[in-house]
């Protein structure tokens, strides 16, 4: 009876696993209220389709709205140093605001190794979500399988492969309502959307090469959590704090280090500061972006004050591959674009400059002014940089 009601999590929109407009897109494999209730309506229209059905979770919508959701307990575990291969069913219905962090140590000959979130077991069982690190290609492909079949693989990432032979690891999947979303080692690695329904996957699997060490279940409001400073043996290596600085220019040095960047300012942004970041665009750039926004964690979506992004397979002869946005609320607003043509060559070296002015944040680049994005916001508020995409940086200075 735990494991059946379970089933019925209650999806409030203003809840912490939940900080955004929710569509019907949003819920459609999640199984929480706000979906059973647009099920029930449909099906009370005699609009029911195979898309419904195909979302219809146990019980009737009828039976799920009758559930009592403040009795609905969420349970979670924790593992020590389980064998490989590792195969176990979650106490839980897995559900929007849960999540499984695996922590373990990769073999000195490693190959490969495998996680997988399944609906039961066997070779032939559905597998809602597979993710297969390969160490003799360095890549990370994830999928999934339906009825026998492989879905198309997907492999994009803007970090660097992160695991090492004989090194620790520590993988974090969080549930949303649409996708998980996959750290590792603390830094946000990817996103796979959800392609089957997410209550109907009951067991995790993981095995190839690989010790472990623990594997925890439970709920969160938050993610990357930083679970990665009880974890001896893994250093973070894409986080970095600037001190308090005076009128005196401010550098930190990022020429070994790869995007993202995650930097924590303990300087409040005040008209006239200025931020000034150098580096290179890769060979076979698709793009970049940098983020000045307030707080350092993907969920909760944050606060971005300001939003610039550079799009390489976008490139034209006019300017539209920059573009410059910010997300307050419940999520992006109206799109800007640079005013003049994009500068922003492969292998190239370059220099941005962005100064804050009473109204307006205004970017150069390479001495030359490209956009002027008004203030949406409060800038005072911005206490974090984030910078992700195909770029290496030599440095970033604050004024």
């Amino acid at each position: 009876m735990c494991r059946m009601s379970a089933r019925w999590a209650l999806c409030n929109p203003c809840s912490s696993c939940c900080r955004k407009k929710v569509t019907d897109t949003d819920h459609f494999y999640c199984g929480c209220q706000t979906h059973k209730i647009r099920s029930k309506m449909l099906a009370d229209e005699g609009c029911a389709t195979a898309d419904v059905d195909k979302q219809t979770l146990i019980a009737t919508a009828h039976d799920a709205l009758e559930y009592d959701f403040v009795e609905n307990k969420k349970e979670q575990w924790e593992i020590q140093n389980p064998s490989v291969p590792f195969q176990s069913e979650f106490c839980d219905v897995l559900e929007a605001g849960r999540c499984v962090t695996i922590h373990g140590t990769v073999l000195q000959n490693a190959l490969s190794f495998t996680v997988n979130f399944c609906k039961g077991t066997g070779e032939d069982g559905d597998i809602g979500f597979h993710m297969n690190p390969r160490f003799d290609q360095y890549y990370i492909p994830r999928n999934c399988r339906l009825k026998g079949a492989w879905g198309t693989e997907e492999a994009q990432t803007y970090c660097k492969y992160p695991f090492r032979r004989g090194k620790q690891f520590l993988i974090e999947i969080f549930l949303t309502h649409n996708e998980f979303l996959i750290a590792i080692n603390g830094v946000h690695f990817c996103a796979f959307r959800y392609r089957y329904p997410l209550f109907e996957m009951d067991t995790l699997e993981i095995f190839g090469s690989v010790n472990l060490h623990k594997i925890h279940f439970k709920e969160t409001n938050e993610y990357p959590g930083d679970l990665i400073q009880s974890c001896d043996g893994i250093e973070r290596l894409h986080n970095f704090s600037i001190p308090r600085f005076s009128q005196e220019r401010y550098m930190l040095d990022l020429s070994n280090c790869e995007t993202p960047h995650v930097i924590s300012l303990n300087h409040q942004l005040c008209i006239g500061s200025e931020i000034e970041i150098s580096g290179r665009a890769k060979l076979l750039p698709h793009s970049f972006y940098i983020n000045l926004q307030q707080g350092d964690k993907i969920w909760p979506h944050p606060i971005v004050n300001f939003h610039i992004n550079t799009r390489f397979k976008e490139m034209t002869c006019t300017s539209r591959s920059i573009l410059a946005n910010a997300w307050i609320g419940e999520g992006w607003g109206k799109e800007e674009f640079a005013s003049v043509d994009c500068f922003f060559l492969p292998g190239h070296l370059f220099k941005i400059q962005i100064f804050c002015t009473t109204d307006a944040f205004h970017v150069y680049h390479n001495d030359q002014p490209t956009v002027m994005f008004k203030h949406r916001t409060d800038f005072t508020k911005i206490n974090t940089i984030y910078i992700v995409g195909d770029i290496s940086l030599s440095y970033i200075s604050f004024h």
